[in-house]
């Protein structure tokens, strides 16, 4: 009986297993009924791609998925909403900003499970171009993303770009085999390829894909992308035509341009002995267009590499044009240096010497039937004579325009006022025209047939005489955009009365009468006397000039110091007194927030470090964390009183993080500086990195605390407590995997009055990468 027994529970015990056993096939195969394969579609898209026109906009498509999806987008100007979600039915918005220069073109890559659809964002040129050229991530948005002053030993992204061959692979004249320069648009960069193609020719397009390619700057000073693999470089089977840029040395000098095929005319080699490569080594030539070399700067070179096929030919003698590949040599330890400047060539016909050799300190003169292009330097030299002269010759400009035409403060809509380097002028036009050009355009100017003269003491040159000045295209936008940086002046500066029609930032000034608005008049301009301190002495005036059309002009007058950026206008009157008058584009131009000097202080009322009983103390209200070393935090005194920084203990603090921006990334340390001087009730203080240059008010330039990359902490800490923090402090701050405050601007709702020891994005507003609206203002 025991026997059987075992032998029942024997069997009771397989037949569970059986049973067990069919129950796991039965499960198996109920999963697999009930997979589905993963699906996507997208509605609302034409041909895979959304066409915006250049004032940019929002449109809709409609995203169905069975699958948890993501939509990856690396161009600045593309926002999307929502960037990812769960299974279903999905309305995706797309918004574009407006496009202030040529046609260009994006890609949303929209991912679910295992399927994948990539969707073209095309947007018009501001010139009404639609033919963005290169598929795929613009080389120039690129380049932003990417390019952050460091080495990236592989980028981790799914991105590629299109652009055209600029090398001659077959001439040689590169520093080894396996290194091509490729352009689109305006820009380029040096290529590493896996494996040599010998048969890769100029004007080839190839799309490069970046994911796993390292960018990383040769010995510290040189960008270029290596490749990984041979599949990285996918030949498109087409050729595009490259026109050079036409660029004079004085235009080199600015650094603007760099790996592009450029055209500087007028220049000859100024040793011309032996031949093109010395000594079987790579060699580099000085060439002149015979002009002063600026102080500080090296000459421009001719590069020739010791493999070049027309290594061995001679040096040309002659002057004439040499078309190549510019290459700037930057500093390494700084690098917005630029410590070289040469010029590649692809091969011996780039190089068209025919003309006699110019002397040094010459200007070089406009053949018959030729149209020369001349510095903005060497047309002032030329025809500014002290009296009036007619431009006989063909002579070419490129310049920057400083007109604002949507701010309209402006001396009058007749007078184009144009800059170059460090030099300016005043274009006239014709009465009735009609300008419309787009701020910071670079403008092309033909100047035969107007006039070279000073207008009470201001150099212009006058098209009032020339019918067509913009109609026959005398006065024309390249496309292209030229900001200028304005140059800060002193007091001794103005008094010397050497500088007019530039863009310039004098600081340390203030108006004198701060009573009502900046212009109350309907049809005259104001011009509102200003300090300066130092004060301004002898025959020379400062004021502020406020066009009756501004929009700006029903605005209360600041009441404070600081500094104003604007173009300065030069008037000489009949009693010889110099009439400066500087012209803010902008609101925001005028950062007068500081306290007002060479007054009698008003009695100051204590400082009181301490929160008043509402809860109110020192708060961070904006967060700037843009573009390169553009990293800026300003802080606002809600209370009635002054605040003494130094007495209160405050400091700001980065809780600072690796630059990886993924969780767990390595913590580094916190950077501290404390804050000193005193701020007064009402008023902001900015702080900024010392390399920041976007915002041109007032600021205290940081180090520690204001060298973010955005998976860091920035709190405002009174003593050893932590009184109001942007991040997470104490871990790294992210969403996602990536850095949650990269890219962004933050600025603290109005209504918002105290600091918060505990980061609430709901007191916050976000805004664009780089928007310094805010900064110098509540």
């Amino acid at each position: 009986m025991k026997i059987l027994g075992n032998i029942r529970m024997r069997s009771l015990h397989l037949l569970a297993g059986v049973l067990a056993l069919g129950s796991m096939f039965a499960s198996c195969k109920d999963n697999d009924d009930a997979y589905q394969t993963p699906k996507l579609t997208v509605e609302g898209v034409k041909n895979e791609t959304i066409e915006y026109n250049k004032d940019g906009g929002s449109a809709n498509f409609t995203l169905q998925t069975n699958r948890k999806w993501s939509i990856s987008n690396s161009s600045s100007w593309i926002d999307v909403s929502p960037k990812e979600g769960a299974s279903g039915s999905h309305t995706i918005t797309v918004k574009v900003l407006p496009n202030t220069s040529g046609a260009r073109l994006g890609q949303l890559l929209v991912k679910a499970g295992t399927k994948t659809q990539g969707i073209k964002i095309k947007q018009a040129g501001m010139d009404g171009s639609d033919d963005p050229q290169l598929e795929g991530m613009p080389l120039s948005e690129f380049l932003k993303t990417y390019d952050k002053g460091t080495d990236i030993p592989s980028i981790n992204d799914d991105v590629f770009f299109e652009a055209v061959v600029l090398t001659d692979v077959a001439q040689a004249n590169q520093p080894f085999s396996k290194l091509i320069v490729v352009q689109a648009g305006e820009v380029g960069i040096p290529v590493i390829l896996k494996d040599e193609v010998r048969d890769l020719k100029p004007g080839e397009v190839v799309r490069i894909k970046a994911k796993g390619a390292k960018l990383a700057y040769f010995n510290g000073v040189s960008l270029q992308l290596t490749l990984p693999n041979e599949a990285s470089l996918e030949r498109k089977g087409e050729t595009r035509t490259l026109e050079p840029k036409a660029l004079t040395i004085a235009q080199i000098y600015e650094g603007k341009y760099d790996n592009i095929l450029v055209q500087v005319s007028g220049v000859q080699f100024i040793n011309t002995d032996g031949t093109l490569v010395k000594d079987s080594k790579t060699t580099n030539h000085q060439i002149t267009d015979c002009q002063p070399t600026p102080e500080g700067k090296n000459k421009v070179s001719v590069t020739v590499f010791k493999n070049a096929k027309f290594g061995s030919e001679a040096i040309p003698e002659k002057r004439g044009s040499i078309t190549g590949v510019l290459q700037l040599t930057k500093d390494k330890n700084d690098k917005t240096q630029i410590r070289f400047y040469n010029i590649a060539p692809r091969n011996l016909a780039d190089m068209q010497m025919t003309e006699d050799r110019c002397q040094e300190g010459s200007i070089p003169e406009p053949q018959p039937g030729e149209t020369v292009k001349m510095s903005l330097e060497n047309f002032i030299k030329k025809y500014d004579t002290g009296a009036d002269a007619k431009v006989e010759e063909a002579v070419e400009l490129t310049v920057a325009l400083l007109n604002d035409f949507e701010g309209n403060n402006m001396q009058s809509l007749l007078n184009l006022i144009v800059q170059e380097g460090n030099l300016g002028i005043t274009l006239r036009l014709p009465k009735g025209s009609k300008p419309q050009f787009a701020k910071d355009a670079e403008l092309k100017v033909l100047a035969h047939g107007a006039t070279v003269k000073r207008y009470n003491g201001s150099l212009q040159v006058d098209f009032t005489d020339v019918a067509d000045a913009l109609t026959g295209n005398k006065i024309s936008a390249t496309g292209q955009t030229k900001a200028m940086t304005p140059a800060e002046l002193t007091v001794e500066q103005l008094q010397a009365q050497k500088v007019e029609n530039i863009l310039v930032k004098i600081s340390k000034t203030q108006l004198k009468d701060t009573n009502g608005v900046l212009n109350d008049d309907t049809k005259k301009t104001a011009y509102l006397p200003l300090d300066t301190d130092p004060a301004i002495t002898g025959k020379v005036t400062f004021s502020l000039g406020i066009s009756a059309y501004a929009p700006f002009k029903g605005d209360t007058r600041p009441s404070g110091s600081g500094s104003i950026v604007g173009i300065l206008s030069k008037n000489i009157n009949k009693d010889g007194v110099c009439q400066y008058t500087l012209w803010p584009r902008t609101k925001a131009d005028m950062a007068l927030t500081s306290p007002r000097f060479g007054e009698t202080p008003k009695p100051d009322p204590t400082p009181d470090p301490k929160p008043t009983p509402n809860g109110a103390d020192l708060m961070i209200i904006t967060y700037v964390e843009g573009g390169g070393s553009n990293k800026y935090i300003q802080i606002y005194n809600p209370t009635d009183k002054a605040i003494d920084l130094k007495e209160g203990g405050y400091s700001l603090q980065m809780d600072n993080y690796g630059k990886d921006g993924k969780e767990g990334a390595k913590k580094s340390g916190i950077k501290k500086t404390a804050l000193t001087g005193k701020l007064e009730a009402k008023q902001t203080l900015v702080f900024a990195n010392p390399r920041a240059n976007a915002y041109k008010g007032d600021v205290t330039q940081d180090q520690e605390a204001l060298n973010f990359n955005g998976n860091d902490n920035v709190a405002l800490f009174k003593g050893d407590t932590m009184i109001d923090v942007i991040g997470t402090w104490g871990e790294v701050w992210l969403n996602g995997s990536n850095g949650a405050g990269k890219d962004i601007t933050l600025h603290r709702k109005a209504d918002i009055n105290k600091p918060n020891a505990t980061y609430t994005p709901d007191e916050w507003v976000v805004l664009p990468k780089d928007d310094i609206t805010t900064l110098g203002k509540r």
